[in-house]
């Protein structure tokens, strides 16, 4: 899906996985700089950049890239879902940044944060998890989101919050409650 803009910031895949920029990191807002004055993209933002057309990518070798061949090196069980919902969430214009917990995207909406885990349809996901998700998200000030990815790449959001329930107290007739 190129934009008909001209590639001109180019970057490479190293043999370790990392995507550094070799060409115009100046103009990107995405990324971080390294203690070295490299810009370092996070896999997910390399991919949408060249899925947008923005980006050449190549391998230390000098071959070039397409999407795909990157999704073959980069070995990340997570890489496929984080772009789908991240490139969903920057076609919206949103600003996303991504975390080092994997499957977690920071979506800035508004006045708001948004913590997104990033879930694939049929991945099995222990309660805890989520019920310690939600309240770690909320502890920190964000407001919990999950994403579930089906295999088609289709993306359903899902609100989540946290609810306390009182304690029911069972009552028959005939029976009075003692204390």
């Amino acid at each position: 899906m190129a934009t008909g803009r001209a590639m001109s910031i180019e970057a490479m895949v190293r043999g370790d996985g990392k995507v550094v920029v070799v060409k115009g990191g100046d103009r990107l807002r995405e990324g971080r700089l390294t203690a070295e004055g490299v810009r370092e993209l996070h896999p997910v933002e390399a991919a949408y950049l060249l899925y947008i057309g923005k980006l050449r990518l190549r391998e230390e070798s000098g071959r070039e890239l397409s999407l795909e061949d990157m999704f073959k090196i980069i070995r990340d069980d997570n890489l496929w879902i984080l772009f789908v919902v991240y490139t969903d969430l920057r076609r919206k214009g949103k600003r996303v940044r991504l975390s080092h917990t994997p499957r977690m995207l920071y979506v800035e909406h508004g006045d708001k944060v948004i913590e997104m885990l990033v879930l694939e349809e049929n991945t099995m996901v222990p309660s805890t998890d989520i019920v310690e998700f939600v309240r770690r998200a909320i502890s920190r000030g964000f407001e919990p989101m999950i994403a579930v990815v089906d295999m088609y790449g289709d993306i359903t959001y899902y609100e989540v919050s946290k609810i306390s329930f009182k304690p029911i107290e069972r009552v028959w007739p005939g029976y009075e409650a003692t204390s």
